[in-house]
């Protein structure tokens, strides 16, 4: 006879692999189930609950349900993985020629090529499941999907920390991936990480201030939880830890005949007037990336000690080029650099998070960049000020401002 423990870690893993063949047999289910299955089953575990409320909780179920929902994933994020990708991305620098040569979906060393007719962009969530609920509504994801409609919803990163609902939100955006695989692509943000050091502490990618809660940040959080919580699995934290690590760093968008870039933070460090190798120096911002390889797996830091792709979770477009704090982790980008950078790479613009944006979406450098932030959902949210958005992308090459709470969108 199974324990209590063994019976509910059953019946919840049971309960999404129920799910998981419905979404297989979905062309011929009426219309509305599986969003109905699918809702109900997250609703039915998570109603009324949030981090403060998973203390006292079985967690035996949940802890099942989410080791599956990481391998799931990771089976998933693997199988996106190409040779004929690897080879692109180390032998040239022009994204659109890349987009035109390889399949939509093909991925290697950190980068994905989307090419679709739609996109919908994701900024920031921050443990805000009540806004990744609203994205799926406002971009009619539900009624695209049961359509088999061309369309994809890019996530930028930064799915936990400074909100009330980290588990949750994981759980809702992991079974997405894994139920719909070539519908979400997610990308890394530099609140996705952290190790777990020798002696069992973990040390997050960044600094907590000193004026917030450290249980509103994922891994102290989970730390305190499986302390706390004896049905937690305490390996639970370093799986969720091991999937960030997996998670691509760059996506390359093909609209309007055009190529487009979805990062976390901005560029790299730029590099001009560095000493090369052979005694000469870097004549443009970017003479020493030789490939688009060389943006996520350039073997050397840069000349604040940092690696390339941790630039990319980490940069911020500037305000004033005259405080670019270079040396910093934390650097900003000119409007020169980002001119220079979508030359090198053919790009007609890019989409990033990392920054709150109190209007949902925020533009620089002419419109061609910009910072979207979906959290602030509702009056208890952490950024209860923002009006959260989403982008989307057309085929056409047309953006349009999609607001998470009820108003008009906009055509950029």
């Amino acid at each position: 006879m199974l324990s209590r423990t063994e019976a509910i870690m059953e019946r919840r893993l049971a309960e999404f692999l129920e799910l998981e063949a419905l979404a297989a047999r979905q062309g011929t289910i009426p219309p509305g189930r599986l969003q109905f299955t699918f809702e109900a089953f997250l609703d039915g575990y998570w109603a009324d609950r949030s981090n403060p409320d998973l203390v006292d909780a079985d967690l035996a179920g949940l802890s099942a349900l989410h080791h599956y929902l990481i391998g799931q994933v990771a089976m998933r994020l693997a199988a996106e993985e190409s040779a004929e990708a690897a080879a692109a991305f180390q032998t040239g620098r022009a994204v659109p020629s890349l987009l035109a040569d390889l399949p939509h979906g093909a991925g290697a060393l950190g980068m994905r090529c989307l090419k679709s007719t739609r996109y919908f962009i994701v900024g920031d969530l921050h443990a805000d499941d009540d806004a990744l609920q609203l994205v799926l509504q406002v971009s009619d994801f539900w009624e695209r999907q049961a359509k088999s409609e061309d369309f994809v919803i890019v996530c930028l990163g930064d799915y936990v920390d400074c909100g009330h609902q980290h588990l949750k939100t994981l759980e809702r955006l992991l079974a997405l991936k894994t139920l719909f695989p070539t519908r979400f692509c997610l990308l890394r943000g530099n609140h996705d990480g952290g190790r777990i050091l020798a002696d069992g502490s973990v040390q997050p990618p960044y600094r907590i201030p000193a004026t917030d809660d450290p249980l509103d940040y994922f891994p102290p959080y989970m730390q305190a939880l499986a302390a706390g919580n004896p049905s937690l699995d305490p390996g639970l934290l370093a799986a969720w830890l091991n999937l960030f690590d997996c998670l691509p760093y760059i996506a390359w968008l093909e609209a309007g005949g055009q190529a487009w870039q979805c990062v976390h933070g901005g560029l790299p460090r730029p590099g001009r007037g560095q000493s090369l190798a052979d005694g000469g120096q870097l004549k443009t911002h970017w003479d020493h990336l030789d490939s688009l390889a060389d943006i996520t797996m350039h073997g050397q830091p840069d000349n604040a000690g940092a690696s390339i792709r941790e630039n990319l979770i980490w940069s911020d477009p500037c305000r004033d080029d005259d405080d670019l704090r270079l040396q910093s982790r934390r650097f900003g980008f000119s409007a020169a650099h980002f001119d220079s950078w979508c030359a090198a790479f053919g790009l007609a613009g890019i989409f990033r998070g990392h920054e709150v944006a109190e209007n949902g979406v925020e533009e620089h450098f002419g419109g061609r960049l910009l910072t979207v932030f979906s959290s602030g959902s509702t009056a208890d949210s952490h950024y209860s000020w923002v009006k959260p958005a989403i982008v989307e992308l057309s085929g056409d090459g047309q953006r349009r401002i999609l607001p998470l709470r009820p108003e008009a969108a906009k055509v950029l």
